[in-house]
């Protein structure tokens, strides 16, 4: 696993992967099932305790985060949130810039990124939602997977007993 730079505070859990899709798919899900894990484990009690309808999970190409969080049905986040930065992405983005792609090819690419980064996290949300479902004591679960803004879904999941 390559996680590095593991943060906590009362409101978030933080790490940073030197992993991507491309570059090994099933380092990628370790290293976001590993602090996945550990979110669930040290927030458990505090997210049992709010009010929420769904789990958000964003993915931001141009920085290379994916930002996990409960939200109400009003699409208000809330904390306790986890991000996970992909530094490869960060780097391959920057190289994009530099290069001049044009907008639309990059608009391409990024959707092409981000829709493997989805189905990877959808892959490994999916094999742990027995557990999800027990440690977060419900019976179903929305999840709704976006990009940079909420004006588009990329896709929606329900984990379910």
């Amino acid at each position: 696993m390559s996680l590095i730079e593991l943060k906590t505070t009362e409101e978030f859990v933080e790490a940073i992967s030197e992993q991507a899709v491309s570059l090994s798919k099933i380092q990628f899900s370790e290293d976001f099932k590993k602090l996945f894990l550990f979110y669930v484990e040290t927030f458990k009690d505090q997210i049992n305790s709010m009010d929420w309808d769904f789990l958000s999970i964003e993915f931001w190409f141009d920085s290379g985060q994916l930002i996990l969080y409960p939200e109400s049905f009003e699409y208000e986040r809330l904390d306790p949130y986890m991000c996970l930065v992909f530094q490869y992405y960060q780097i391959y983005f920057d190289q994009l810039i530099t290069q001049n792609i044009s907008d639309e090819v990059l608009e391409e690419e990024s959707i092409e990124i981000k829709q493997k980064v989805i189905d990877c996290v959808n892959g490994v949300l999916n094999e742990l939602s027995t557990y999800i479902l027990t440690e977060l004591n419900r019976k179903k679960i929305y999840l709704k997977y976006f990009g940079v803004t909420k004006e588009f879904v990329f896709k929606e999941e329900v984990l379910g007993l």
